[in-house]
Parts: C-alpha cells; sequence; structure tokens
C-alpha cells in the first residue's frame, strides 16, 4: 500500500493538493452534518436495528453537546465515524470528502485544489482523477509472469466503467497476459477500495476465470426489507481467452475491503480460487454515496449481498482463509503450493 500512496501523494502535491477537511465549521454546520448523518441511518441503514441503535447513541451525545468542542470538519467526521463503528461494527459507514464527478467520496487523505489554492470544478477534478488511475493502470499493478509459468497480478481496485469507461479493455489485456499460465495468483491484499469499489468489473474480471457458454449467477442483492432487487453473473461477452480451468489463488490481507471481499468469496465458495493469507476486512454491505452538507460525502450501506451457493456473506467475519497465514508471507506459500502441485 505504501508504493500505492506515494503515488498518489506526489501526483497531488505537484498539481497543488493539500491537506482535507481541516476548515472551521460554525455550531449550525455542526448541527446540519449530525442531523443529516442520523437521518440516512435511522432510514437508510441496511440493518435498521443497527441504524436506529447508532442515531440514538449520536442523537444522545448531542444532545450532552459532547461534539460542541469539535471546530473542525475533519475532527467532527472523525468522532461520527467512531461512535458509527463502535454502534454497528460496519466499518463501510463512513464519512469523507465530497465525491469527484461520480468517482465516489475522495479519501480522507486527498483534496483537489488549483495551485492557488482554490477548489477546482467538477470537470476539473474528474480529468485529474482519471488521470492518475490511468497511472495506477486502473488499480491493476504489476501483471507479470513469475517463474514456473505463474501469473501474478497486484490488484488495488475495482473502478466502475461509469467512472473509467477504459477499465473493461485494461482487464482484457491484463488477464491476456496469463493466457498461457499454468496458474495464476491474484494479490488483494492491498485492495482497498479507496475510490470506491465495482460489482459489475468484479463480475467482469471473475468472467475470465469461467467457461462463456452461459451466465454463472453469484450474488443475489437485497434491501434493508429483505426484497431481492438485483443478481450479479458472470459474463458472456468478455473478448479475450477464457481460463476456467487454471489454477487460481488469491491473497488475502486484515485490510482487504469490499469489492475486493466480493472477489475473493464469490470464487472460494464456489470452488473456483483457494484463498491464501488472512481474514480480510468483512465490509460486504452495498453502499450510496449521498452528500450531507459542507462538502462532507457519507458513504452509507443500503443492501446487503449473498452467494448463491451459500446464502450466506463475509459481513464482520471477513472472507477466512483456505490456508492462513501471515500477509506478508501469503505470496511465497502460494508459489509454494503451486510448484508442489506441478511436481
Amino acid at each position: 500500500m505504501k508504493k500505492q500512496k506515494t503515488i498518489i501523494i506526489v501526483l497531488f502535491v505537484s498539481m497543488g493538493f493539500c491537506s482535507a477537511s481541516a476548515q472551521d465549521i460554525t455550531a449550525t454546520e455542526r448541527s446540519e452534518i449530525i442531523d443529516n448523518v442520523v437521518d440516512q441511518l435511522v432510514n437508510r441503514y441496511v440493518d435498521p436495528n443497527l441504524g436506529q441503535k447508532a442515531a440514538q447513541t449520536i442523537v444522545q451525545k448531542k444532545e450532552k453537546q459532547a461534539y460542541d468542542a469539535l471546530e473542525t470538519t475533519a475532527l467532527l467526521m472523525k468522532a461520527l465515524i467512531a461512535d458509527m463503528h463502535e454502534a454497528t461494527g460496519d466499518k463501510q459507514l463512513q464519512l469523507n470528502n465530497q465525491s469527484v464527478a461520480g468517482f465516489g467520496p475522495i479519501p480522507s487523505y486527498i483534496t483537489i485544489k488549483a495551485p492557488d489554492g482554490t477548489k477546482l470544478d467538477d470537470k476539473q477534478q474528474k480529468k485529474i482523477m482519471q488521470q492518475m488511475l490511468k497511472l495506477m493502470n486502473y488499480g491493476l499493478i504489476n501483471a507479470k509472469v513469475q517463474e514456473g509459468n505463474i501469473g501474478y497480478l497486484d490488484i488495488r481496485e475495482f473502478i466502475s466503467p461509469e467512472m473509467v469507461p477504459e477499465i473493461n479493455k485494461a482487464i482484457d489485456k491484463t488477464m491476456q497476459s496469463f493466457k498461457d499460465c499454468s496458474a495464476i495468483i491474484l494479490d488483494l491484499r492491498s485492495c482497498f477500495c479507496d475510490f470506491g469499489g465495482s460489482p459489475e468489473t468484479v463480475m467482469y474480471m471473475i468472467s475470465y476465470l469461467f467457461g462463456g457458454e452461459e451466465s454463472v449467477l453469484l450474488y443475489e442483492l437485497y434491501n434493508r426489507e429483505e426484497k431481492k432487487i438485483n443478481e450479479f453473473r458472470t459474463r458472456t461477452d468478455v473478448t479475450g481467452k477464457r481460463m476456467p480451468d487454471v489454477p487460481v489463488y488469491i491473497l488475502t490481507s486484515s485490510k482487504t475491503f469490499s469489492s475486493g471481499e466480493m472477489f475473493a468469496y464469490g470464487l472460494q465458495k464456489i470452488g473456483r480460487a483457494k484463498i491464501v493469507g488472512e481474514a480480510s476486512a468483512g465490509a460486504a454491505h452495498q453502499t450510496d454515496n449521498v452528500g450531507i452538507g459542507q462538502d462532507v460525502m457519507m458513504v452509507v450501506p443500503i443492501n446487503r449481498v449473498a452467494h448463491v451457493k451459500t446464502k450466506t456473506d463475509w459481513e464482520g467475519t471477513g472472507v477466512i482463509p483456505d490456508i492462513p497465514t501471515k500477509a506478508d508471507e501469503a505470496s511465497n506459500v502460494a508459489q509454494d503450493l503451486i510448484r508442489d502441485k506441478m511436481k
């Protein structure tokens, strides 16, 4: 992850980026943010009971003036996030900077500004974000074929094609570099999904690991009233060579998050991949990004996913590895497993 953040920070400093959410806020502005957080928890959070619990905690603390000494947006956001996490255990509940042109909330360590300190307009911000993601090959890092004909790919993001139309072409090109490999290692240890995560992109990449004759249903999506509202299936229209029989090993860490977990869990539970490393973060719910005032964006989990085979998800527990090991040893362990099978 250090390498990724170095790329981000250097790029942003060169373009005049500075620290986020440090501006002072008035009592009225602080109250607006708090009230809107409570409203989202009560009316939209995926688990109505936990949403009510978190909202009640925040209301009680507001009434006791516990937030009154927090005079910047950053401090208020930090306090509210801590209270929401304590009440729900849901790491996907977040407060962050306002989104940029459909990219979802900007990570809290980033603010996009011009060299003179003024905020760039939405179009300018989107262009910069796209340039940065292109530099990172849209989150598909360090694709290579290792000794023993083992493919390796470090996946940092699952960017939506609505945000970056080139993402599917980037996946096509990357996956084709493994078309003759004896096994593939997909490294999700640093897949934090800082810029959001797209189930559609997850399913597009997964499709390369299945046959293309028919679509395979992996997940169903349910709202807070437990009504099914969507399905996630493999695609029949990927353009490159599929690899349905190539052994796949997925590396995870305790920080593997959200869409990265969806990728790993989906393949594990259908028997298509082995997970090597640590249990992941445990963030399973589908989220929505909502502006709640003062350039603050709230990430609200609103729907839950269920794997079609197990009827379960990884919320709270994380994806449990088949071969548990320390995250920094997972790559070597996976390579050893592959080579042992090849003997």
